[in-house]
Order: structure tokens, then C-alpha cells, then sequence
């Protein structure tokens, strides 16, 4: 019997495996992929670093010789380059001015190794098929492990009533994240502006480290709307022709 099982052995499922073994809690985490796996990126931003900490894996993306990013630089048309340093705004529980570029593939797959480590039990290669319920709870997983396909069932408590500090804290981080990035890919000289803006330079920072959990902290994303809005109004204005066709709503 599993007290936790995590659906999917990325980087969330490897660190939430890590966790729970550092708490003493059995998992055991189902990925349907073969690691390592073709994977598009990545350039990390630091709020990633406190979590490497926490989980014990900032040695091993030492060891592994990962490039170091201490910040970050953006071209505009002008020529003229803007860029921040992450030195710039310190962050709870993040000792170190860098970050790091990663090869994902390889990356995942020591993350998940770091997490056997760890006392999580590994599969991969198998698919989970559907997730079982019993009176309202989750209490375990249908997955296919070859030809077979197997109940796997749990102990831990996946209420609802359990899960809504989460439901409320998550998803709204997570919105906040992408309408930051939908307002910065509708007309991108609209960042240069802002990042060297006193009143909202601090703001769009912790913007770019996803460490935004409440749109009333970053009063910048309606600066940004606003802008836009003039822009699109005016046939004239300078930046009218570089509006992309993306959508902020």
C-alpha cells in the first residue's frame, strides 16, 4: 500500500517524491515516458532555487557543471540593452545570486534519480489510465504497466476540503503568471519600458521569478494593460505596428 502516488515523474513529481521521503511518507511515482526524454529547454528562473535547496539537489546540479545565470538581458529595436541581475532582488530562502540553464532531458531524468535516492519507488514507462474515487476521495490510480493494467490504491487524504488551501493558492499564481507573459508577448517593447520603470521595476521582477501569488501585490499588469490599450487606440502611435495578434483575455 502507497501512502502518496504521484502521476508523472517531471520536475514537479520528482520534487513532491523528495519531499514526501524527507517527511517520512512512502510514494511511489508512475511516469509514462523512458527517461531521458526529448524535452524543450530550460533557463530557470531563482524562485526554482529554493526548491533545489530544500530537496538536497543543488549538489548535484553543481557536480553536473550546469551553466550559472546570474540574470537576464533583453534587445529592443534601439540597440540598447536592458538587463536585470538577480542579485537584485533577494528572495526568502535563497542564498545564491544565480540560476541555471539546463539540458531538460538530462535534468529530468537526475531529478528523478534524485528522488529514488530519496526513498520514492520509480516506474516508468507506465500509463496511468484513470484516477479512482471512493465517497468524493481519491484513493488511487488504474495504470497500465506493459500488457497488464493494475488498481493501485493509496492512504493518504485527497479530499476536497484537504486540497483547497492549494486550489486557491496555485491556480492563482498560475494566472497571474500567464497574463503577465500574454501581456509581454502582445507588444514586447512594453517590457523594456517597464523594467527600468522605479515605481514598477520591482514588481515586474518578481513577476519573471513566478513569485506572485496575489494580482493586488503587482499593480504593474494593469500599467500594462492600459498601455496597450493606448497603443491600439492610436493609428498613429509608434508602437502600433509592433502589437502581435496574441490575446490578453
Amino acid at each position: 500500500m502507497n501512502d502518496v502516488i504521484i502521476v508523472g515523474g517531471g520536475p514537479a513529481g520528482a520534487s513532491l517524491g523528495c519531499y514526501l521521503s524527507m517527511y517520512g511518507i512512502k510514494s511511489t511515482i508512475l511516469e509514462s515516458s523512458n527517461h531521458p526524454r526529448p524535452q524543450v529547454g530550460e533557463s530557470m528562473v531563482t524562485s526554482s532555487t529554493r526548491v533545489f535547496k530544500e530537496i538536497g539537489f543543488l549538489p548535484v546540479l553543481e557536480r553536473e557543471r550546469f551553466v550559472h545565470k546570474y540574470g537576464a538581458s533583453w534587445h529592443p529595436p534601439s540597440g540598447k540593452e536592458f538587463a536585470i541581475e538577480f542579485a537584485e532582488f533577494p528572495q526568502e530562502g535563497i542564498d545564491q545570486d544565480y540560476t541555471y540553464h539546463v539540458d531538460r532531458s538530462k535534468l529530468d531524468l537526475l531529478m528523478l534519480k534524485h528522488a529514488e535516492h530519496k526513498g520514492a519507488k520509480v516506474y516508468q514507462g507506465v500509463h496511468v489510465k484513470q484516477v479512482l474515487f471512493e465517497d468524493g476521495k481519491a484513493v488511487g490510480v488504474q495504470a497500465q504497466f506493459g500488457e497488464k493494467t493494475i488498481d493501485l490504491h493509496s492512504t493518504g487524504d485527497f479530499s476536497e476540503a484537504f486540497l483547497m488551501p492549494y486550489e486557491a493558492r496555485l491556480p492563482g499564481g498560475v494566472s497571474i503568471w500567464y497574463e503577465f507573459i500574454r501581456l509581454y508577448y502582445k507588444l514586447l517593447p512594453l517590457f523594456t519600458h517597464f523594467i527600468q520603470s522605479k515605481t514598477h521595476r520591482l514588481e515586474v521582477l518578481r513577476l519573471l521569478q513566478g513569485e506572485v501569488y496575489d494580482r493586488k501585490d503587482v499593480p504593474v499588469l494593469d500599467a500594462m494593460r492600459n498601455y496597450i490599450a493606448t497603443v491600439e487606440k492610436s493609428d498613429s502611435h509608434l508602437l502600433k505596428s509592433r502589437l502581435t495578434s496574441i490575446t490578453i483575455d
